[in-house]
């Protein structure tokens, strides 16, 4: 005769999401915030980010001196950090490469967080 349990166990129904996307959708703030895969390496006298890191975007916000942006040039995304120097001149750092930006820039979003790739 096998016995029955009184009350049922507390986990039972639940269900969790890996700590992953909890982590992601925390730093997601409203719309216009997006997570994504670095699409290069970077490495500035602040932060080092791999491809394999997860970076939350903002699409919505404009830009500043030093921020680090996911920027399209040449149909390549590239992750960068602008330099807007007091002349307003635009000049992007990437690992690879440098330079002035002459043309429109399509900036596709700044980024607000990273989350670290823990299993390197």
């Amino acid at each position: 005769m096998s016995k029955m349990p009184a009350f049922a166990p507390p986990t039972h129904g639940y269900e969790e999401s890996p700590i992953s996307e909890q982590i992601t959708n925390l730093l997601l703030a409203g719309g216009t915030s997006h997570a994504i895969y670095a699409p290069n390496d970077l490495t500035t006298h602040s932060v080092d980010i791999c491809k394999t890191d997860v970076i939350v975007i903002d699409r919505n916000r404009t830009p500043k001196n030093q921020d680090l942006i996911v920027v399209e040039l040449d149909g390549e995304v590239v992750l960068a950090e602008i330099l807007i120097s007091r002349s307003m001149k635009v000049k992007l750092r990437a690992n690879n490469r440098q330079g002035i930006v002459n043309d429109g820039l399509n900036v596709i979003g700044v980024v607000t967080n990273l989350i670290k790739d823990q299993l390197i």
